[in-house]
């Protein structure tokens, strides 16, 4: 599969008091790249369901490194791929770049997020991952690497 490509623009909001992005929103908009994603393969990321009980996405481990900064009023691209696609649990890649997917790379890492439920009582539990997810394609590794 393909990389999704996801396209946006720094806010003024985004920023630190120096005018560059907060390490911390990068991530922000690596998840809003992913709720596109999922709306793109035909689902939503978070559902509540009229009984209030609700199925999404928690976050289970992220890994970010910084390359260079973001400025307001700059455009990025943010492509997202497969790493490792499990019963519960999916793993994908993502870089921003300066611009568009031919910029500067800004940032890169992974994310890695599972598939789980709760009612209105508070319970919550994993729960297995959407057929669209599951049908994702992760690159297949040679051996030895």
């Amino acid at each position: 599969m393909n990389d999704f490509i996801f396209h946006d623009r720094v806010d003024f909001a985004d920023t630190d008091a120096g005018g560059v992005v907060f390490f911390a929103n990068v991530l922000r908009w690596v998840t809003r790249a992913e709720g596109a994603w999922f709306r793109a393969l035909g689902f939503d990321s978070f559902v509540r369901n009229a009984d209030g009980s609700y199925q999404g996405f928690p976050r289970v481990s992220v890994k970010c490194d910084y390359r260079a900064p973001f400025t307001p009023g700059e455009t990025f691209a943010i492509a997202l791929a497969p790493v490792k696609v499990g019963r519960s649990s999916f793993t994908y890649s993502f870089r921003v770049f300066k611009g568009d997917e031919n910029g500067l790379l800004g940032a890169e890492g992974t994310m890695t997020i599972v598939f789980a439920g709760g009612s209105p009582h508070g319970d919550f539990k994993l729960a297995p991952l959407p057929e669209p997810i599951l049908r994702l394609k992760a690159p297949t590794r040679k051996e030895g690497e």
